[in-house]
């Protein structure tokens, strides 16, 4: 399965809490780093280390998935939680590279299938894997050097 160069795969869900994983080609982990402060523009991310605070070591993790997911009002207007049912777009991070795929999930009891363009499962690498589930019309982009930025889009 190809994928693309990812050695730093941010993602922002909000000004106030966004976050950035970078690889490590020789641990071949993604660290993970977290907002400092808000930054409500996007013109002014400041990172910290997210520290683990039972074992004061940084956050890893073997892979990211990023799920695309309609977000579905609960209980008013401004509490709001992913559907994740049905399909849609997924983006796995392992080994270095992104891949992007389709999620599926039929039933709310069914775990979330990652399926290629071939309709074949996406391989994750054994050990951790980290979820972050974003509104549909979320924004992603990428550059020549392997960083990618996934950025909430919440309607108003």
């Amino acid at each position: 399965m190809d994928g693309t160069t990812a050695d730093s795969v941010f993602v922002r869900f909000s000004g106030a809490i966004y976050n950035r994983w970078d690889y490590d080609s020789e641990q071949k982990v993604y660290y993970r780093n977290v907002d400092a402060q808000d930054d409500i523009n996007g013109t002014n991310e400041v990172y910290v280390p997210h520290i683990d605070a039972l074992n004061g070591t940084q956050v890893f993790t073997d892979n990211i998935v990023i799920l695309i997911s309609e977000y579905k009002e609960m209980d008013g207007p401004t509490i709001t939680s992913p559907e994740l049912i049905g399909t849609g777009t997924a983006y796995v991070a392992r080994n270095g590279i992104l891949i992007e795929c389709q999620w599926i999930r039929e039933y709310p009891n069914d775990m979330v299938k990652l399926i290629g363009d071939d309709k074949q499962p996406i391989q994750l690498k054994p050990g951790r894997t980290w979820y972050e589930v974003l509104n549909i019309g979320s924004k992603v982009s990428t550059d020549d050097k392997g960083t990618w930025r996934v950025v909430n889009y919440m309607p108003e």
